[in-house]
């Protein structure tokens, strides 16, 4: 699912991560995409320039509400994606990006957070257990 849980009030991404579930066979796996609030460039932004959107996701909060809807062995993944494939600038935008996310790290930790992942978008797997 992509971005499905941006889009989706809070009961609404419980009632559908649940309706996931039930389709499932354990031990089905699940993966998730959502826009990643702890980008300090795109992480609110994304919010305000779309009205769907209704929500963004640290690592943190997409664990909680996998593992509140029921699934296990929730690991989430920070996605590097760039979209220069092929270009020689790419490599340039890598790693003036990457030096971003240090920097933004190194301020996360000073204002007393643990957001170890700064890309633009977040994923998640999880599990459906085998007994529910």
């Amino acid at each position: 699912m992509e971005q499905e849980l941006n889009r989706r009030t809070r009961t609404g991404i419980l009632e559908f991560l649940g309706l996931c579930r039930r389709k499932l066979r354990a031990p089905g796996r699940l993966l998730v995409f959502a826009l990643h609030g702890a980008n300090p460039i795109t992480g609110v932004a994304a919010l305000a320039q779309n009205f769907q959107q209704f929500n963004s996701f640290t690592a943190y909060t997409l664990r909680q509400v996998l593992l509140h809807s029921g699934y296990e062995r929730v690991v989430a993944l920070d996605l590097n994606l760039y979209v220069f494939y092929g270009n020689l600038f790419k490599y340039v935008a890598m790693a003036a990006a990457d030096w971003l996310a240090l920097m933004f790290r190194v301020c996360s930790l000073l204002y007393g957070k643990k957001n170890r992942m700064i890309s633009k978008k977040i994923a998640a797997t999880c599990v459906k257990p085998a007994k529910l």
